[in-house]
């Protein structure tokens, strides 16, 4: 089955990094563009990409005219803006903040109900633009990227390149989250390519060894899947090491391979968050809404051997997820990707 990244919160895509390590290890990407804006992200990249039946541009327009699927959309952000944690997060600093959101992306009730709470206006904003305050925007834009890719044909799923993006539309900031999860991390483990490569280098370098890649691609596919299942740490501890010995193999494969292509190898980080068909065993591990080595969940080191600089793991964090109702049982995949280079410190 091909495999989609859509990426979040805006229509173009501002890492070069992301925009490399997705094409090498997903099949296609996409961001979600509304019709009248195409010509404002016709990148010589993205147009490259398009060629390549790589990149597409979801149209979010078609999406929001199906009434009959819009609703539960519509509620679940609704209750965000009114739960807690959102209040929480006007206090922040940035909070008065503004973004402008293309007014094709914005479903009447959704903009009504920003309108109620002052959180948005249309005055004052020519060219079809909706100024809206950038925590409520990038709430409105994950949970819209959610919505397109459950909706999509294929597997398609959310993704971005900065982890408070991830961690404002996903992570609840109480321990009584609606959905007790994991975050498998790659820290520092995951081979790629500089971002000054040309993308036709990185095509066809991912054409040449589409089998290693998806051997590594598969390797996390089947711990994540694994790691949903288990039912304690012990066996969550299990999983993480024979992981780690797998991954190694793996990693060896890739980094070697990118050197003997001419390559230059930058190494980026990986975190994938996925809710538990047993979360219960997690009741017993500290919660914090910061991610962290601590509360006894596993830890595994990447050994030296496979070209990474020490501090390079593997590890585990509990993940406190805001699920709407219809997505609270266990899933196949992750609820999101994000990926990261070293150098930005984002992970």
């Amino acid at each position: 089955m091909s495999r989609t990244l859509l990426y979040y919160p805006t229509f173009q895509i501002p890492s070069r990094q992301w925009l490399i390590d997705s094409v090498l290890y997903w099949d296609n990407i996409g961001s979600i563009v509304p019709e009248r804006l195409m010509r404002m992200v016709e990148t010589t990249d993205l147009r490259y990409l398009a060629d390549e039946d790589i990149y597409r541009a979801f149209d979010p327009e078609s999406a929001l005219r199906k009434h009959y699927l819009i609703h539960e959309f519509e509620q679940d952000f609704v209750r965000r803006l009114d739960s807690p944690q959102f209040g929480e997060e006007q206090n922040r600093p940035g909070a008065d903040q503004t973004w402008p959101v293309a007014f094709e992306k914005m479903t009447h009730n959704c903009l009504d109900a920003l309108k109620k709470r002052q959180l948005a206006t249309d005055k004052d904003c020519p060219g079809g633009w909706i100024r809206v305050q950038k925590t409520a925007a990038i709430i409105y834009m994950g949970l819209l990227a959610d919505y397109l890719a459950t909706n999509s044909s294929g597997l398609v799923l959310a993704s971005t390149d900065n982890a408070e993006y991830e961690d404002i539309v996903y992570r609840s900031r109480k321990d009584t989250a609606s959905i007790r999860g994991l975050a498998l991390l790659l820290k520092d483990a995951l081979p790629s390519v500089a971002p000054e490569t040309e993308l036709r280098e990185v095509v066809e370098f991912r054409r040449q060894r589409r089998d290693e890649l998806l051997r590594l691609r598969s390797l996390v596919d089947e711990a994540q899947l694994k790691l949903s299942k288990c039912e304690d740490t012990k066996d969550a501890k299990y999983l993480v090491e024979q992981f780690r010995d797998q991954l190694e193999i793996g990693l060896n494969d890739i980094s070697r391979t990118i050197k003997e292509n001419g390559l230059q190898m930058v190494v980026g980080s990986l975190r994938a968050i996925f809710a538990l068909k047993s979360p219960a065993w997690l009741m017993g591990v500290a919660f914090g809404f910061r991610e962290s080595k601590l509360g006894g969940l596993p830890v595994a080191m990447i050994s030296s051997a496979c070209g990474f600089a020490a501090g390079a793991t593997i590890e585990l964090a509990q993940y406190g997820i805001e699920m709407r109702e219809k997505k609270r049982e266990i899933q196949e995949h992750p609820l999101s990707y994000l990926y990261s280079a070293k150098k930005s410190g984002i992970i």
